[in-house]
């Protein structure tokens, strides 16, 4: 199928976006819209620097990104009888990730010329360095963070029922809502027959308990119950905090789905109403996507440079 240059990015919508709407919808007009064909070499300057500049990543998001692939992997692991991996190959690991986003961060004319194929560090584009506080932070965080995935309530279970299999693992999948695509990706579906509630969703966080992690869990009961037909009262929605050692498990009901949905029909009314032509998806100009300058939200913008309105 031949690749289709679209003047606009397809309409969808999915709990990422929601967020970063409501964080600063400038924000938002950068990465989705402003950003769109950034990567040909005709777009606009400001396209193509949008593009570069949503590319960036910072120390919690290469960590985070590391954590749920070592999750992958030792599910795979666990599928295929290979055997546990120790928690320090898997900290060592980590470790080399982190190392090689440094390193990589330190070519900045290489990262330009290609942002998708190395990593560029907010921190190091910005700044110019690491700071050494959040360094020690990470460190700290490796093994934590390790030893709570090989501790979590789920993994336990998972190696000690006989009876439990994996049914899914970091799939991106969709579903329909309003006739709106919605994007959702689980990290673990797994399956035990030998419980009351047999379907069991896993999501790892790598930082602190946040309220919308729940609103997350509900999003994919709905889609679990429109395309896999599993009922609310068969599914167990579980957080994993590594950081923490902490599960925190949702049992969602039908009232719990609807509020939901009317939250996600209320997000896509309030996206829709910057657009000039939503049928297109075309956006309103830059200005009607109302900028919220503060230092917590300016300071990790990965647009910083484009904006100026920043705090």
């Amino acid at each position: 199928m031949a690749f289709v240059v679209r003047p606009f990015p397809e309409w969808s919508w999915s709990q990422s976006r929601d967020q970063l709407f409501r964080e600063c919808p400038r924000k938002y007009y950068y990465h989705y819209y402003a950003s769109h064909n950034g990567w040909q070499r005709e777009a606009s300057e400001e396209a193509q620097a949008a593009y570069r500049l949503k590319q960036l990543a910072n120390l919690y998001l290469v960590m985070g990104d590391e954590l749920h692939q070592i999750a992958e992997h030792l599910l795979q692991r666990w599928e295929e009888q290979a055997g546990d991996a120790a928690a320090d190959e898997l900290v060592e690991r980590l470790r080399r990730r982190l190392n090689q986003a440094f390193l990589d961060s330190r070519d900045v004319p290489r990262w330009k010329r290609a942002p998708k194929k190395s990593t560029m560090l907010h921190e190091m584009y910005y700044i110019g360095e690491l700071p050494q506080d959040r360094v020690e932070k990470i460190k700290r965080r490796l093994r934590v963070c390790v030893d709570g995935l090989l501790r979590s309530l789920t993994w336990r279970e998972l190696t000690a029922s006989p009876s439990m299999r994996i049914a899914e693992v970091e799939q991106l999948r969709t579903f329909e809502v309003e006739g709106t695509p919605v994007y959702v990706k689980m990290d673990a579906l797994l399956e035990d027959r030998s419980r009351e509630r047999p379907w069991i969703m896993v999501d790892w966080k790598t930082g602190m308990e946040d309220e919308k992690n729940e609103e997350q869990l509900i999003l994919y009961a709905i889609y679990l119950g429109e395309q896999a037909g599993i009922p609310p009262e068969q599914l167990e929605l579980r957080v994993e905090y590594l950081l923490t050692g902490e599960t925190k498990t949702v049992y969602a009901d039908q009232a719990d789905m609807e509020r939901v949905r009317e939250a996600m029909s209320r997000s896509m009314a309030a996206m829709k109403a910057c657009l000039a032509d939503p049928e297109r998806n075309a956006p309103k100009p830059k200005e009607a996507f109302a900028s919220r300058p503060s230092r917590a939200v300016c300071a990790g913008c990965n647009f910083r440079e484009l904006c100026e309105e920043k705090a």
